[in-house]
């Protein structure tokens, strides 16, 4: 190693310094030494893969049509010389010569090694594995390369940025489509939480059941806003279609878009019991005042809803309203607006772990807060198939990943108990008022 000038004849330079520059250098060396080292068994590697794959055909065609230049009676085909083609390795498709069989009428005779070496399947598990590891599309030539470097004179293709991205967009679709439409008719949920979610300019709708084990299970994303009534109707039909059975009661948190919350109500008014994310209220009543009295304002609900006394609670809401009104009627408007619906879970009288999970559609932030790391490397949202794909990509993963239950055991049959007893009393109400009138 050759120092710098500076550095070999300026006595300030301690010998320890000089000492560390050079075991460096060596390290540096010995690194680049390493690198090459690997990637050279690596195209040796692929360069076994391609000769096993060529006296794999060669054995098939050896097997169908005998020894060269040998008369056989049981040859299913004769020899036609050989045709570029491809095969697939390491995600690529690999340019290679293949051998043709014909038959007596002149017929290709297709050979069963090659239809296999010439599956895509390989290709697609290979993309989506990198775009799960949040390569982007235009990357993944690059990680390949260094994962497979290629051998001298050997051409590979088919993993350029158009056609990753265009594999990988049919494939999330063949991947999560299932996924998507399966039937909800084997678990009974206690609890569906549903969420709107901005990619970019595009919005998206999703639903979270919890079942009675307190397990988590994304129920479907569609393409809407929860202000729209219609869309909203329209994603409960589908889960109904699916075998969602919600005749016997389901506690339905919201984001408190108008529109999901009067979807709710047309579509299970008797048997849902609605509540409100306190989250998105707290951050509707905040927006609408002066940055400096949102401190306190936070402080008063927070203090509200975890008021163990849902009475006590609704009227420490409602004085805060009052105060609120005179100077900010925006902000009082807002917090009255659903403000009992905020309370549901504290009147139903839920175990802590319900209360705390349920209080909020922060189940379903917390899934979209890994959707957004997933899809970071997405600059420019161009249309709504594109949010859903990601949207979908992204959730079917983040469920895979879903272990501990929302609650126990007691506490989920505690929260079936009270669910039919809720339900029960509207239907002793609703006959008591049929009879009065």
């Amino acid at each position: 190693m050759v120092s710098s000038p500076f550095v070999s004849h300026n006595p300030a330079v301690p010998a320890a310094f000089l000492a560390w520059r050079a075991q460096k250098a060596r390290e540096r060396l010995e690194g680049a030494a390493g690198a090459e080292a690997r990637a050279s068994v690596l195209r040796a590697g692929f360069a076994d893969m391609i000769r096993s794959a060529q006296a794999l055909l060669e054995a098939e065609v050896q097997e169908k049509a005998g020894p060269r230049y040998a008369r056989w009676g049981d040859r299913q085909g004769y020899r036609n010389g050989s045709v570029d083609g491809w095969i697939v390795i390491g995600g690529r498709k690999v340019r290679i010569r293949r051998p043709r069989l014909c038959d007596a009428d002149g017929h290709e005779v297709e050979l069963d090694s090659y239809a296999f070496l010439h599956d895509e399947a390989e290709m697609d598990e290979t993309m989506l594995i990198k775009v799960i590891q949040k390569v982007a599309c235009r990357g993944v030539h690059r990680g390949l390369e260094q994962d497979q470097p290629l051998p001298e004179g050997t051409v590979a293709y088919g993993d350029s940025r158009s056609s990753v991205s265009r594999r990988w967009r049919q494939l999330v679709e063949d991947y999560v489509q299932g996924w998507l439409t399966r039937r909800l008719d084997d678990h009974r949920y206690l609890a569906v939480i549903l969420d709107g979610k901005g990619f970019g300019d595009h919005l998206l709708i999703t639903a979270l059941g919890i079942d009675e084990q307190g397990e988590k299970r994304v129920l479907g994303v569609w393409p809407g806003d929860t202000e729209n009534a219609e869309v909203c109707v329209a994603l409960l039909d589908e889960l109904e279609q699916r075998g969602l059975d919600v005749q016997r009661g389901v506690l339905v948190i919201t984001d408190g878009g108008k529109g999901i919350i009067a979807a709710v109500r047309r579509k299970w008014g008797e048997v849902a019991i609605l509540g409100r994310c306190q989250r998105h209220k707290r951050t509707n009543v905040l927006e609408k005042l002066p940055k400096g009295e949102r401190a306190w304002v936070q402080r008063a609900l927070e203090r509200a809803w975890h008021e163990p006394d849902p009475e006590q609670a609704e009227s420490e809401l409602r004085t805060l309203a009052a105060q609120l009104e005179e100077r900010w009627p925006e902000a009082a408007a807002s917090l009255r607006e659903g403000l009992a619906e905020t309370l549901t879970c504290q009147k139903l009288g839920l175990d802590a772990d319900l209360l705390r999970a349920l209080r909020t559609t922060n189940l379903i932030e917390s899934v979209f807060s890994g959707v957004e790391t997933f899809t970071r490397r997405v600059c420019r949202w161009r249309d709504q198939g594109q949010a859903l794909r990601w949207a979908k990509l992204a959730l079917y993963e983040a469920e895979q990943g879903f272990r501990s239950p929302v609650a126990g055991p007691a506490a989920m049959a505690r929260l079936a108990q009270i669910i039919t007893a809720e339900i029960a009393g509207r239907a002793a109400r609703s006959g008591e008022l049929r009879l009065v009138s």
